[in-house]
C-alpha cells in the first residue's frame, strides 16, 4: 500500500499543543474522553483533502497561540506531503492521493429541495456521479447536505441499468452484493423493485426487502460509507478492473455510532476486507471496536489531557500483547484506554471504593469495630454481586471463589492485627 500515511502532526490545533499520531497503513482506531481530539483530528486530516472547500474553513487556532500548524506524512519522509499553516492557505494533497471523512451527518438526510438530481435518465445521472466522485468528500463531519448520500437510490438504480451493458460496472455491482453479504447481520443483498416511476433498489436483510430509508439508523450509518465509497471508487480508480482495490484514506469519527455491540466488534475488519488497499482511520467510545483492532495488530492511539493539552499516545506492541485476548470489560477497566473506574454500576462501585478505604483502615491497624463490620458486610455483597454475574454468564465460580478468599484473608488478617494490639 503506497498511498497510505504514516503520520498526522499538529501544533497549536486547538487542545493539541505538539502531537504526532502514528498512523497504520490498514487500520488506526483513536480513543479517548469527549473533548480529548477524536474530532479535530478527523477534521484536520479532512482539510487536507484536494478540493479548496474540503474540511474547515477558518484555521483551528489553539487559543492564546499565534501560529499553528496541521502537517501530513509519508513513511520515512520529514517532509509533509500535504500541509496548512495558520494564516495561510492549505498545501492539500495532490489529486492522486484521495481523503474521504465520514461525520455524525452520514445518514441524515439533508430536508431541502426535493430528490437531488432532476434527470430520471441513468446515463445522465451517472454523468453527474462521475462529476461529483471527487467532490464533497468530507462534508459530512459538518452538515447534512451531501447531494451523493442524499441520491444513493438512483445513484444505484442508474449503476444497475450500466451494468446491463458495461461489464466493468456489471463486475462492481457483483462485488458490491458480495461485500454486502460479507458484513454480515443478516444482510443478504440488493433486490431491484419495480415501483411507479422505475426500479427501486432495496436492501434484503433476512429475507426482507428494505429502502434505504427503511432500515435503521445503524445500518444507516454504515452502508452510506460503503456505498459511497463503491460509487466513487468507480470513478476515481478507472484502470483497475476492480476499483475497491483503489487506494485512498478514510476516516469515520464515531464508527460505532448506532452500532449494536455485536457489529461494533467485527466492523473494522468488514471494512478493511472491503477495501483491502484502503487506509481506515476510526474514532470510537467503543470497547469493542478496540478489541477488533488489538486482535489483529494494529494501531490504537489513546488521546488524553496532560498539563492543560491532548496528547496522543500509541499502545506499544507489548501493551498490545499484554492485552490480545481480554474481555470487554477488563478494556473498559484499562487505564490505558478508557480507565472507567468500575466494573459495576454507580451503585456497587461505591461499594468498592468503602471496601477499599476500610481495608487500609484495617492494613494500618485503625479500623473500628463498625468498620469491620460494613466490610465484610460489603464483602458479602460484592460476593454475591459476582456469583450473579457468573451465573448470567455461566462462567462458573473461579471469580466468586476469589471474592471468597479474598474475604476469608481479610478476616484472617484483621484477627492478626486484633492479636498484636493485645
Amino acid at each position: 500500500m503506497g498511498a497510505a500515511f504514516d503520520r498526522l502532526t499538529l501544533r497549536n490545533v486547538r487542545c493539541f499543543r505538539e502531537a504526532a499520531v502514528e498512523l497504520d497503513p490498514r487500520l488506526t482506531v483513536l480513543i479517548g474522553e469527549n473533548g480529548s481530539g477524536k474530532t479535530t483530528l478527523v477534521e484536520a486530516l479532512a482539510s487536507l483533502s484536494q478540493g479548496e472547500k474540503e474540511g474547515l474553513a477558518e484555521f483551528p487556532l489553539a487559543r492564546k497561540t499565534k501560529s499553528g500548524e496541521i502537517s501530513l506524512h509519508d513513511p520515512g519522509q520529514t517532509r509533509p506531503v500535504a500541509s496548512w499553516k495558520s494564516g495561510r492557505a492549505a498545501a492539500r494533497l495532490p489529486e492522486s492521493r484521495q481523503i474521504f471523512a465520514y461525520g455524525r451527518y452520514r445518514r441524515v438526510l439533508y430536508p431541502g429541495t426535493g430528490t437531488g438530481l432532476a434527470s430520471t435518465r441513468p446515463e445522465l445521472e451517472l454523468a453527474e456521479l462521475a462529476k461529483r466522485a471527487s467532490r464533497q468528500r468530507t462534508v459530512t463531519l459538518f452538515q447534512p447536505d451531501n447531494h451523493l448520500l442524499r441520491d444513493l437510490s438512483r445513484y444505484l438504480s442508474a449503476l444497475h441499468f450500466a451494468g446491463q451493458s458495461d461489464p466493468r460496472i456489471k463486475t462492481v455491482w457483483q462485488q458490491l452484493e458480495r461485500s454486502l453479504v460479507e458484513l454480515g447481520q443478516g444482510i443478504e443483498g440488493i433486490a431491484m423493485e419495480r415501483g411507479r416511476t422505475g426500479y427501486v433498489p432495496k436492501v434484503v436483510r433476512n429475507g426482507v426487502p428494505l429502502e434505504l430509508r427503511e432500515l435503521s439508523d445503524g445500518y444507516q450509518s454504515i452502508l452510506v460509507v460503503v456505498f459511497d465509497l463503491v460509487l466513487r471508487y468507480i470513478y476515481l480508480f478507472p484502470t483497475l478492473e476492480d476499483p475497491l482495490l483503489g487506494e485512498a484514506t478514510v476516516a469515520i469519527d464515531e464508527v460505532d455510532l448506532h452500532l449494536h455491540p455485536r457489529w461494533q466488534r467485527t466492523v473494522g475488519a468488514q471494512l478493511t476486507t472491503l477495501f483491502p488497499n484502503t487506509q481506515f482511520i476510526l474514532t470510537t467510545h467503543s470497547p469493542a471496536v478496540v478489541q477488533g483492532a488489538i486482535d489483529r495488530k494494529l494501531k490504537v492511539v489513546s488521546l488524553r489531557e496532560e498539563g492543560g493539552a491532548a496528547v496522543a499516545r500509541t499502545l506499544t506492541a507489548k501493551e498490545m500483547s499484554e492485552l490480545e485476548g481480554a474481555e470487554v470489560g477488563s478494556l473498559l477497566l484499562e487505564e490505558r484506554l478508557f480507565g472507567v473506574d468500575s466494573r459495576y454500576s454507580p451503585k456497587y462501585s461505591a461499594v468498592e471504593e468503602r471496601v477499599d478505604q476500610n481495608r487500609r483502615r484495617i492494613e494500618r491497624g485503625t479500623a473500628s469495630e463498625e468498620d469491620r463490620k460494613q466490610l465484610f458486610a460489603d464483602l458479602d455483597t460484592l460476593q454475591k454481586l459476582v456469583a450473579a454475574d457468573e451465573e448470567r454468564r455461566a462462567d462458573g465460580s473461579y471469580m466468586s471463589q476469589m471474592t471468597a478468599l479474598r474475604k476469608a484473608f481479610l478476616e484472617d488478617l484483621a484477627a492478626e492485627v486484633e492479636k498484636l494490639k493485645r
